[in-house]
């Protein structure tokens, strides 16, 4: 068509360069971006919110080995089966131990590929190259991408995210190839070598997330809008995809069991809708963002935080209806809608119901750029075409860039540390936001700010009295000696929900501390009960009666610590000690080695367990236990008369 502007290079330096110096060159522009906008935070701790279960709390990526490996992918994290990023993090941890740095390092370099895949997706479905460009930059900077890229537990967001875009990119690839490869022969045999990849791709992201499952999806998606007609034959090219998104539904649901008990179908729906139209808002104008989106109140249709936005939805979808024909718009709205509608019944936390979490808009985001975009630069906006020059219409794009790429670095600040990100998160919902005071109050309690962490309990007990928030304050009552308030505060929590395990567990701590031990095997045992993998419990009370001299059944708590936890690496540790006791040395040099396969720095099972070798006979093993204690602590005395007694 004369005069259609198709949004093409028309720069002379762009003119200049071949197609692929034009991709590394954006290549390039998307990396210096990317660091330079995250690049602080990669100096930012962890975080206490999910990085301790996940990460520093968590003895199976702290080691490559075969039961570690083996438990990665046999266990949930706790609610999502995620071994691949469970084993990226164990890479991260062999490179760097603990330092939080190359966690956010690696995150950050997905985050990068994954805008580049962006603008390679978004190029080759369109054909306009600033479409691409600035899909791919939108993508690197936008505000609302910063929590999957500063937080090191949003790494299984950047890795599915990785694997999602890659596999759209080969599928992409296997039946559109590019043009100067029309000139040769794109073999069948390409396209099917691209197309299994694809494939193992989409495979390994589930692997590493399961919320890209409904891929298969977007496929039909491009095939639609690339004009492609459904048939048997590319149907039947979908089926691996299909089969993998069942199984891996199966295995999610199963992780999810728990969490939507009580969970009504009107309330996804409710919620589904106010969410979704809280994503396009936060595209559209990202501010105000919070690591927490807490709801004000009950899930009613009678709130107008929920009839409206099923207002909005309905008539959206009237509009698309009416233009069903353009397909930008179809394609990018439904690209949006698939990729946010998994994670719409994850809002119910321990009792706490959130409306939103940044990082459920990652992928999805990516339809709604590709829509502004291609539409920005097409007949669409011929409106801004014939009034402004097509160079002012990519300057107002860079400028958006610029801002947003200044608000995501300001974002990324406040991922620092934990005080710091739900302080933010409090300021942004002061009155109902129960979940951030008590995770104020969890950081206080570590640094050993009593005061502090006694107010922000209390503030959050004010908000909405969960049992979990009265558990954490007993704790700290109990740690400061304050008998009285924590039984107090511990049966406040049962009267409120006499099934969690919790309180019972702080209240069996209690009497533990103050010597009535009897009581306190009680409410372990009641602890146990209500939670029967309670670990724990089970170790504790396996202490109680290893104290008692009941070896038997000191032993066997142990065992049953250990069964509802296989890292729990103090079990092991009390476990060998309980068998040193009664008199066998090879099941306590398994328990021994069992603690140090999980937690090599652990001095005290390497000791006891060169003495057991040393009794044995066994005096390289032995010698070598000690010097690898002298690695790891070269002041050990204990481990240098052992080495000197010895000899060599």
């Amino acid at each position: 068509m004369a005069g259609r502007y198709d949004g093409r290079m028309s720069s002379p330096i762009f003119d200049a360069l071949t197609p692929r110096k034009s991709t590394l060159l954006v290549f390039g522009v998307i990396l210096i971006l990317s660091f330079g906008i995250y690049g602080a935070s990669l100096f930012n701790d962890f975080v206490r919110l999910d990085d301790g279960i996940l990460i520093t709390e968590n003895p199976a990526v702290q080691e490559i080995s075969p039961s570690s490996l083996a438990w990665i992918f046999t266990h949930y994290d706790p609610e999502l089966y995620i071994p691949l990023t469970f084993l990226s993090y164990q890479f991260d941890y062999l490179i760097g131990g603990r330092n939080p740095f190359i966690f956010h390092l690696t995150s950050l370099v997905f985050h990068a590929l994954n805008a580049c895949l962006v603008y390679i997706l978004t190029f080759r479905l369109s054909r306009k190259w600033w479409v691409g460009v600035f899909c791919g930059l939108l993508f690197a900077v936008h505000p609302l991408h910063t929590e999957a890229v500063a937080w090191a537990s949003g790494r299984k967001d950047v890795l599915s995210g990785f694997f999602f875009l890659g596999s759209l990119c080969l599928y992409v690839r296997s039946l559109w190839p590019e043009d100067d490869e029309k000139t040769h022969a794109h073999s069948d045999y390409t396209g099917r070598i691209c197309l299994y990849l694809s494939i193992l791709l989409f495979f390994f992201g589930l692997l590493s997330k399961v919320s890209i499952i409904l891929l298969p999806g977007i496929l039909f998606l491009i095939d639609s809008y690339k004009g492609r007609t459904i048939s048997k034959a590319s149907f039947r090219e979908k089926i691996p995809y299909i089969l993998l998104s069942i199984i891996f539904g199966i295995i999610a649901l199963y992780g999810k069991r728990t969490g939507i008990i009580g969970v009504t179908l009107l309330h996804v729906l409710l919620m589904a809708a106010r969410s979704t139209i809280f994503y396009l808002q936060k595209l559209l104008v990202p501010t105000h963002l919070s690591v927490l989106y807490p709801t004000e109140r009950e899930i009613a249709a009678m709130y107008p935080e929920y009839f409206v936005p099923v207002l909005v939805l309905v008539a959206l979808a009237f509009f698309i209806y009416l233009l069903r024909k353009n397909r930008t718009l179809v394609f990018g709205i439904l690209f949006f809608f698939l990729m946010v509608a998994p994670s719409f019944q994850n809002f119910a936390k321990d009792g706490d119901y959130f409306f939103a979490s940044d990082r459920y808009a990652y992928l999805g985001s990516i339809g709604i750029f590709f829509l502004i975009n291609t539409l920005w630069f097409s007949d669409w906006g011929k409106i801004f075409h014939t009034r402004i020059h097509s160079s002012v219409q990519k300057y107002i794009l860079v400028i958006i860039v610029a801002v947003f790429g200044v608000m995501s670095h300001a974002q990324a600040k406040v991922w620092s540390n934990t005080e710091m990100l739900f302080r933010h998160a409090a300021q942004l919902y002061p009155h109902f936001n129960a979940r951030a005071y008590n995770n104020l109050g969890n950081a206080y309690r570590r640094q050993n700010r009593t005061e502090d962490a006694i107010a922000m309990f209390k503030k959050a007990i004010e908000i909405s009295p969960r049992p979990r928030t009265l558990s954490n304050l007993g704790a700290v009552y109990r740690k400061e000696g304050m008998i009285m308030e924590a039984l107090e505060t511990y049966r406040r929590a049962i009267d409120i929900n006499p099934d969690d395990a919790e309180p019972y567990f702080g209240l069996g701590l209690v009497y533990a501390e103050s010597g009535d031990l009897s009581q306190a095997l009680t409410f372990y045992q009641m602890a146990i009960d209500r939670e029967p993998n309670f670990a724990e419990a089970y170790n504790n009370r396996g202490s109680i009666f290893l104290a008692s001299g009941d070896m038997a059944r000191a032993i066997a708590m142990y065992q049953e610590a250990i069964k509802a936890d296989s890292l729990f690496v103090q079990a092991y540790f009390n476990l060998g000690v309980a068998f040193t006791k009664t008199g066998y040395p090879e099941e306590a040099i398994h328990a021994y080695e069992s603690a140090i396969i999980l937690m090599p720095d652990a001095i005290p099972a390497r000791i006891n367990l060169g003495i057991l070798l040393y009794n044995a006979g066994r005096m390289d093993e032995a010698k070598t236990q000690f010097k690898e204690i002298l690695e790891r602590d070269p002041g050990n005395v204990t481990a240098q008369k052992a080495i000197m007694q010895i000899g060599e």
